[in-house]
């Protein structure tokens, strides 16, 4: 490679130039890369197995910029991860039903031929229903609108109403730590959708207790006001809880009346 300041040719892995003595870029950027890695991964795992130590001691030694770009990528994934395994895992979901009719009925008339055309005609009915990219708007502005109200309203409580000590960075880092417990609680649940919907619903039930729990406790690392906390919070969950499902219930009703009145004029 060659020097970028004097352009004189210097071994691949020369930290500086002989000859001017200035730092080689390329060296340093890629050290500065391997570092980086390193200290992401170390930091994901302790985020993992102590949450509230890591928010507490102020740990999480990553840029503004990193943290964003980081908060960014997993909010687009997991949606993505969501409309995946749902789609791969509906046979799954439905083979029971077949068998469960077949029990009732004292039928044994199900066989491997009809659990398939169930299976292709419940997909025709949920692609008509919720395509593909409907479901990954769908749980993606349901994702983005939880924690930024949820969020959003607690800053603005507690930093011009009850006038706390609450900086913008705190948020950050909520919204690190909570996006990388998120990837990893979609990444299982989606698993365990394979296996069936009860361990499905199980686990995103613990996955909710969970996940407000942990906001909880990483906001009164900080909060100097824990005693007002205990109150916000909860009336704060409530809000987001109704303005969410008033959102996704719109969405649906657009969804099905857009699709119902598609069929009507394709049947004109």
């Amino acid at each position: 490679m060659y020097c970028s300041k004097c352009g004189k040719e210097i071994p691949e892995e020369s930290v500086f130039c002989p000859e001017c003595g200035s730092r080689c870029k390329l060296s340093a950027d890629k050290k500065n890369k391997e570092i980086d890695t390193k200290e992401i991964k170390e930091l994901i795992i302790n985020l993992i197995f102590s949450p509230i130590n890591t928010m507490k001691n102020g740990n999480i030694n990553l840029s503004s910029k990193n943290k964003i770009i980081y908060i960014l990528i997993t909010t687009l994934i997991m949606p993505l991860i969501t409309v995946l395994f749902l789609r791969s895992s509906s046979f799954n979901l439905i083979k029971s039903i077949p068998s469960t009719i077949a029990k009732f009925s004292g039928s044994s008339s199900w066989n491997i031929n009809d659990s398939i055309e169930f299976k292709n005609q419940f997909n025709m009915i949920m692609q008509n229903l919720f395509p593909t990219g409907k479901i990954y708007f769908l749980s993606l502005s349901s994702y983005i609108l939880n924690y930024a109200l949820l969020l959003g309203i607690i800053y603005i409580v507690f930093k011009f109403i009850i006038k706390d000590n609450f900086d913008k960075i705190n948020i950050l880092n909520i919204l690190f730590i909570i996006s990388t417990f998120n990837v990893l609680l979609k990444i299982i649940s989606s698993i365990a959708l394979i296996l069936g919907l009860l361990p499905w619903v199980a686990l995103k039930l613990f996955s909710v207790i969970l996940m407000i729990v942990l906001v909880y406790s990483l906001l009164n690392t900080f909060i100097e006001s824990r005693e007002k906390l205990i109150y916000v919070y909860p009336a704060t969950l409530v809000i987001v809880y109704l303005i969410n499902m008033k959102f996704i219930f719109s969405i649906v009703v657009f969804i099905m009346s857009d699709m119902f009145l598609n069929n009507f004029l394709n049947f004109m």
